[in-house]
């Protein structure tokens, strides 16, 4: 029987810029161990009914250190506004990424937007495609103007943002979003 766990790492605030090394957690098992019963028929020399390990009145604790991690800030951080919160059919409003690079190397990081499908009720003005260069320390603004052309829940088409030298996505792409748009 295989135990599937997961983890989710917060770190004081005197760690935020820097890293630490630990461990996951710690595993507590309680047990006590099971006496034997002795089969019937089975030739006894004493008058027992058990045999093995003695029980116990109490359960015995065993603490198992989980696996040792290395845990780092991420290196950039992400976050994602409509300007005007409350779009209207017709009229242009903006989707802004803000993106800011923790670290204190430059960063290039890949930027694509996915082509919109026919039935996507949006039309979408930015950066297709291309490579957003990010000093140390700095945070850059990207942004996309769209006009929905209907009222109600209304999707934008993903936007992937990587970074090239880590590999990994700070937007995830697969993704498209909703946008509610008023009449």
């Amino acid at each position: 029987m295989g135990v599937l766990l997961t983890v989710d790492a917060h770190t004081r605030s005197a760690y935020k810029h820097g890293n630490v090394s630990t461990h996951m957690g710690v595993l507590c098992v309680d047990w006590s161990p099971k006496p034997l019963p002795i089969p019937s028929g089975a030739s006894r020399s004493v008058n027992i009914e058990n045999h093995g390990p003695l029980p116990l009145n109490d359960k015995s604790t065993i603490k198992f250190r989980g696996p040792a991690c290395y845990i780092e800030s991420a290196p950039f951080a992400t976050s994602v506004a409509i300007q005007p919160a409350s779009p209207r059919v017709g009229t242009p409003f903006e989707v802004v990424f803000s993106i800011t690079n923790k670290t204190n190397i430059h960063q290039v990081v890949s930027v694509a937007l996915k082509d919109a499908a026919e039935k996507d009720d949006v039309l979408v003005a930015g950066s297709v495609k291309g490579d957003m260069r990010l000093s140390p320390q700095a945070t850059q603004l990207l942004s996309y103007t769209v006009i929905a052309t209907k009222s109600g829940k209304n999707t934008i088409p993903s936007i992937s943002i990587a970074s090239t030298r880590y590999r990994t996505w700070l937007v995830q792409g697969a993704e498209s979003f909703d946008v509610y748009v008023l009449p």
